[in-house]
């Protein structure tokens, strides 16, 4: 359904249980387009941070792995990203299959 048709169908609803007038019912249906508005400008605002806050995480990711490349060497850091993915890859598997 459309935010629209949300609106107008939720608008209707309180209709019928307060007994609201045409005019009631009217500013009910703008205030829940308003408020749909709303919910979605901020779920997308949210998203946004989630992407920057998610691509600022990976940049200092490489940042220390660069760092840490620098301090190791080849075979120590060779071993370091075989230990890592290993890590990850625990981290996907459900608990229940952790433990054994």
């Amino acid at each position: 359904m459309s935010n629209e048709e949300m609106a107008t169908l939720g608008a209707k609803r309180l209709t019928m249980q307060l007994d609201l007038t045409a005019q009631q019912e009217e500013k009910l249906k703008t205030f829940y387009l308003d408020q749909m508005e709303s919910r979605r400008k901020l779920m997308e605002k949210s998203k946004k941070e989630r992407d920057e806050i998610r691509q600022d995480r990976m940049e200092m990711n490489e940042d220390q792995k660069e760092e840490l490349r620098k301090i190791l060497t080849e075979e120590q850091f060779t071993k370091w990203e075989q230990l890592q993915e290993k890590r990850r890859k625990g981290r996907k598997a459900p608990m229940r299959e952790r433990q054994n």
